[in-house]
């Protein structure tokens, strides 16, 4: 269903005059990915436990991550380091951690739940901003302190 609304989202907005460029749908695929990896997280803690655990999901994951998490594009603008960094680095050590350390993971079904009600809501107000409502630096704003507090509520 998400792909459908693709269309609809700017391509790019400036958010800082000359310095910071938004690129909002590539942001709109990776959030759309941040939700398959959290569903996949999520039946892999109701359905995986430490005897039933396969490294193909292992696997599976890490190669997911790579695809979709990996940074690839231009690192002299503010998303980047805002959003894409910080996701590919949370989504690796929870793989990491889940795959070389504890098999039932430290995070639990509530945080990738609170992860994925995070970025509907982030999606909700940017769309919201591309309607007027709010400035898209307003939005940058709160979404950068979201994805800082799922970060460190994942670390911690």
């Amino acid at each position: 269903q998400a792909r459908q609304l693709l269309d609809q989202v700017p391509l790019q907005t400036e958010i800082v005059a000359g310095s910071v460029v938004a690129p909002h749908r590539e942001a709109f695929k990776r959030t759309m990915s941040i939700m398959h990896y959290a569903n996949l997280r999520i039946l892999g803690c109701m359905f995986l436990n430490t005897t039933n655990n396969t490294i193909l999901y292992k696997l599976f994951l890490s190669c997911f991550i790579y695809n979709k998490f990996l940074p690839r594009g231009s690192f002299d603008n503010g998303n980047t380091w805002i959003f894409v960094i910080p996701m590919f680095l949370g989504t690796t050590l929870d793989v990491c951690q889940y795959t070389c350390f504890s098999p039932s993971g430290v995070l639990g079904i509530s945080h990738y739940l609170l992860i994925e009600w995070s970025a509907l809501a982030i999606a909700f107000f940017f769309t919201l901003a591309f309607r007027g409502y709010f400035t898209v630096f307003q939005i940058y704003v709160v979404s950068a302190v979201a994805v800082a507090t799922l970060f460190g509520g994942g670390l911690y």
